[in-house]
């Protein structure tokens, strides 16, 4: 399982780079959101662009906008690694998926489902993704306790991908910590999104380091 730092909960964008630069974490996660689907705005592109620019660590970015497309055009110029939207957008999920695979063919193209969606939202799309997302929390709401049934989900997805035999990686994000690390690993997660468990300790490193050591 890899860690993807998320800099939601960190005091500011500079901050929040400045301190995961300085780590081992295996992506850095931007939540992008401009209130349509969150009562938090967050849309810091000028900032980050100048803040990542001499950034080493894959970015995984999840948009969170009910027409995301505006967004995804701005986004994608800082060539992540991983882009998420949501599979509750209300634009023609294809054509941005379209989109993305056309215009930056390296990057993975992701899904994400809320803490009310149903996996079963996803199966029309699973042959041109590559990335699933799990919400564990709430849209936008750093800091928060993970939701019950997020590991049955997750579950459940790797059993239903299993059963057609489709390969993709699998995400949660929200609420992860020292304490239930253990359980995403036993059920078999590729990344955990972890963001206030990191930024609010006093070494981003030594968080990371707990975290690590519970999936060994």
């Amino acid at each position: 399982m890899k860690i993807s730092g998320s800099i939601l909960s960190a005091p500011n964008v500079k901050e929040g780079i400045e301190h995961f630069s300085n780590t081992d974490v295996d992506y850095l996660h931007l939540d992008i959101t401009d209130g349509t689907m969150s009562e938090v705005i967050k849309d810091p592109y000028h900032e980050l662009k100048k803040e990542l620019k001499n950034n080493q660590i894959p970015l995984d970015i999840h948009i969170m906008s009910e027409e995301p497309s505006t967004l995804l055009k701005k986004y994608l110029k800082l060539n992540p690694d991983i882009i998420t939207i949501q599979v509750e957008i209300k634009e023609d999920i294809e054509k941005r998926i379209d989109f993305i695979r056309k215009k930056y063919p390296q990057t993975k193209i992701g899904l994400s489902l809320t803490t009310n969606s149903k996996i079963s939202e996803l199966y029309k799309y699973l042959d041109i993704i590559d990335h699933i997302l799990i919400m564990g929390v709430e849209l936008g709401i750093g800091g928060s306790k993970m939701t019950e049934g997020t590991i049955k989900k997750v579950i459940d997805t790797k059993e239903y991908l299993k059963e057609i035999k489709k390969n993709k990686t699998i995400s949660v994000d929200g609420g992860i910590n020292d304490k239930n690390i253990k359980n995403l690993s036993v059920a078999d997660i590729d990344i955990a999104v972890v963001g206030n468990f990191i930024t609010s300790a006093n070494s981003y490193q030594e968080a990371i380091n707990k975290l690590k050591e519970k999936i060994k």
